[in-house]
């Protein structure tokens, strides 16, 4: 009876071997299509491996440093078969990755043209798009080598035999009698192969049974997420992971017995709060009541709205006395209850309400990941209930508020997606279109560009997605603005208009950060932990040279707490380089240091966190210098 134990502790018991692929299928059929590979007790597996024994089972998608190097050889692989097909009497070296793409190795008379390699990658993509498949074989060495010989793949057989001498593992694939050898598992599904550009040619020299041949080596790039960016290495990827990064400063945890469950520290919840009170300064600027529902609320209003119809899967429940009560995965219905609560009239509106609101989902255990992606979190989540002449005033506003956000953080490289007709459209067909065009103007109106996604748009209504590119070229989907002619109807919502009728009112639906959590994960890798002053928890350090300067430094950090600062004091008995080291790594933006000089003139030396120092500088100036840094939201 294996017992298979996923990243966040969960476990999974089954009778019988059992297919890795069958494992992952059963936990979430969606995470199944995300994944390209797993890992096996720490080490890499193909997924149409079989489970015999207890397993640690770790997930490769995206967001494992993993998941690129895979992508490289398979696109690698695909190379050589599209080579082999054109020219059949073609031999095969190696395929390896490089820093941002991957090159094979080939014995060809023909010289590789530039026109060659558009032909060869268009082959490529035509492939993939057909839904080419990699197929793992297990095969005796000797059979392989056999299969090999019959090719005349000379360079494959030497390098078999490496692998057999050295005891390292390697992986069998064949596609359409295209037999090849990895030291990675490959990609099954090779539709996540399809951002790469084939660059260059280069000649290359190669030993082979003590010979020397003349190679050529085509080069190609690969794109994330649609840009060029370098894959980080493993060393790489841990300085910009948010998990090392937040437990180095102190930010959170979560519980092996509570997955997908933040423990804030005080440091981590000052970035969180600072956050809120920002969005909080743009309610008030946009006219916004805050508001909260509860977190537990009747299944009968997720019925009547159609998410219990759509989302239940994703639903946490709980009964209590013969009647069932959702933990609520968004906050729509409770938004729609306190605007039912009172009878509105048209003066009433715009009527826009904002909660930051705790919600639960009811995410497989192989695709939680850090603050990325979580089964409690808030949402800065908005809805604006109006009339069809107010629609277009209010979509500017919202797109403007998201603007406004997201350049405070530095992110200016936005991509904007249009969401049309969902497949799990609403009946009438004609309210759908009405909705888009006012989403599709509004856009336009602002010379937005954007990308067309047919049938993406949610259940009740089209929406806009808004995508911030990182300064690692990764995109995040975080805004979204929904328009919805549905949910009010079916909750019974209405206003009473001029004329003295009950009518219903148009809602629209807006986040800006989307999880709040998972945004401040996506800041600490942009800012890689060193944040701007405004948000970042602590934000000076006051340090002593000798145990003579204590009390005038403890006198300069309560000026500083006093002007609501947040300073710290560190008057340990330790050298002043140790300090200063030890806080730099801290990623404190300033440290001051209080010695003999500065106490006689009065004065403070400041050392930032990019080792810019100013010596014996009045204490009242550096204060209103930060005050302004904060003040601006300045980002170095």
């Amino acid at each position: 009876m294996p017992i298979v134990i996923m990243s966040d502790g969960t476990n999974f018991i089954y009778d019988n071997t059992i297919k890795i692929k069958k494992v992952i299928k059963k936990i979430n059929k969606k995470l199944l299509k995300k994944c390209i590979s797993v890992k096996i007790n720490g080490k890499l597996t193909d997924i149409n491996d079989y489970i015999n024994k207890n397993v640690f089972l770790e997930i490769i998608n995206n967001n494992n440093h993993k998941y690129n190097i895979i992508i490289r050889k398979s696109c690698a692989y695909i190379l050589g078969y599209v080579m082999k097909r054109k020219w059949n009497k073609i031999k095969m070296l190696n395929f390896k990755i490089t820093p941002n793409g991957f090159y094979y190795d080939i014995d060809l008379n023909h010289k590789i043209t530039f026109l060659d390699l558009i032909k060869i990658e268009k082959k490529m993509k035509n492939y993939i798009i057909n839904n080419f498949k990699i197929n793992k074989f297990v095969l005796d060495n000797k059979k392989i080598i056999k299969l090999f010989l019959k090719n005349k793949e000379i360079y494959k057989i030497n390098i078999l035999n490496k692998y057999i001498k050295n005891n390292n593992k390697f992986y069998f694939y064949n596609y359409k009698k295209y037999f090849d050898i990895s030291n990675i598992p490959l990609i099954i599904n090779t539709k996540f192969c399809n951002n790469f550009k084939l660059n260059k040619v280069s000649n290359i020299y190669s030993k082979c049974n003590k010979k020397k041949y003349l190679l050529q080596r085509i080069y190609g790039k690969i794109k994330i997420n649609n840009n060029l960016s370098l894959v980080k290495n493993k060393n790489i990827n841990k300085i910009y992971d948010h998990r090392i990064i937040s437990k180095k400063l102190d930010l959170y945890h979560i519980e092996e017995e509570t997955p997908g469950s933040v423990f804030w520290h005080n440091n981590g919840l000052i970035i969180f709060n600072e956050i809120k009170s920002l969005i909080k300064k743009k309610l008030k600027k946009y006219e916004y009541q805050e508001i909260q529902t509860p977190i537990i609320m009747n299944i009968f209003s997720w019925k009547k709205t159609g998410h219990w119809k759509y989302y239940k899967d994703f639903i946490f429940t709980t009964n209590h006395k013969n009647i069932k009560y959702c933990i609520k995965p968004m906050n729509c219905p409770g938004h729609i209850h306190i605007f039912k609560k009172n009878i509105k009239s048209y003066k009433n509106l715009p009527f826009k309400v904002s909660e930051f609101g705790i919600c639960h989902r009811h995410e497989s255990s192989g695709s939680l990941y850090g603050l990325m992606r979580l089964r409690s979190f808030t949402q800065d989540d908005a809805h604006i209930f109006c009339n069809e002449k107010q629609i277009q005033l209010e979509l500017k506003k919202c797109i403007n508020m998201l603007y406004e956000i997201y350049k405070i953080f530095g992110f200016n490289n936005i991509k904007v997606k249009f969401s049309s007709y969902s497949i799990k459209e609403i009946k009438n067909n004609y309210l759908w279109k009405i909705a888009e065009k006012h989403l599709i103007y509004s856009l336009k109106k602002k010379n937005i560009k954007f990308k067309f996604q047919k049938g993406e748009g949610a259940f009740y209504g089209p929406k806009i997605e808004f995508i911030l590119s990182d300064s690692f070229n990764r995109e995040w989907q975080c805004g979204t603005i929904q328009l919805d002619f549905y949910l009010s109807k079916r909750l019974n919502c209405f206003y009473i208009n001029k004329k003295n009728k009950k009518i219903v009112p148009i809602i629209i639906h807006r986040a800006i950060l989307g999880s709040i959590e998972r945004f401040i994960g996506i800041l600490i890798e942009e800012y890689q932990g060193n944040f701007p002053l405004w948000l970042t928890p602590i934000q000076i350090i006051v340090i002593n040279v000798n145990k003579k300067n204590i009390d005038y430094a403890k006198e300069i950090n309560d000026k500083f707490n006093k002007d609501n600062l947040r300073s710290k004091i560190d008057i340990k008995n330790e050298s002043i380089c140790s300090k200063i080291k030890k806080y730099i790594l801290l990623k404190i933006p300033y440290i001051v240091i209080c010695g003999e000089k500065e106490f006689k003139k009065k004065t403070i030396s400041v050392r930032d966190i990019y080792g810019n120092k100013q010596n014996n500088i009045n204490l009242n100036l550096f204060k209103k210098k930060i005050k302004e840094e904060i003040i601006n939201y300045e980002i170095k």
